[in-house]
């Protein structure tokens, strides 16, 4: 059986029982993360994160405008059995890579969506 012993951490602003009390001064403790300042500079920007908030950014417009291909392909492939991103591209990893890009464009416009419905007119 092993047997650790309790220690006792002291709270920031009080004293240890024992201590010498000298010219000890009472201090709070300097935790990390009090005095750290997160705020972006001003001279950068944020790539999916525009000023404005109902603003689109370049990444905003490729998603869409995969989403719109990717839609455009599913109603021709629908309606005429033509699979355009199949004719175009040479592989079937090629295609199956096009495909998942287009999910991700998806996901992404899914929070594109609740980014431009959350703001209050």
């Amino acid at each position: 059986m092993v047997e650790t012993a309790a220690t006792a951490v002291p709270v920031a602003g009080t004293r240890i029982a024992g201590a010498d009390d000298g010219d000890c001064e009472d201090t709070d403790m300097d935790m990390p993360g009090d005095n750290d300042d997160f705020s972006v500079p001003q001279g950068e920007s944020a790539l999916a994160a525009p000023a404005n908030p109902r603003a689109l950014s370049a990444l905003d417009w490729a998603a869409l405008i995969a989403i719109v291909a990717g839609g455009l392909n599913c109603g021709l492939i629908a309606a005429v059995d033509l699979d355009v991103f199949a004719t175009i591209l040479p592989s079937a990893i090629a295609i199956r890579a096009v495909y998942g890009l287009i999910g991700l464009a998806a996901l992404r416009c899914v929070v594109l969506l609740f980014r431009l419905g959350d703001g209050a007119d």
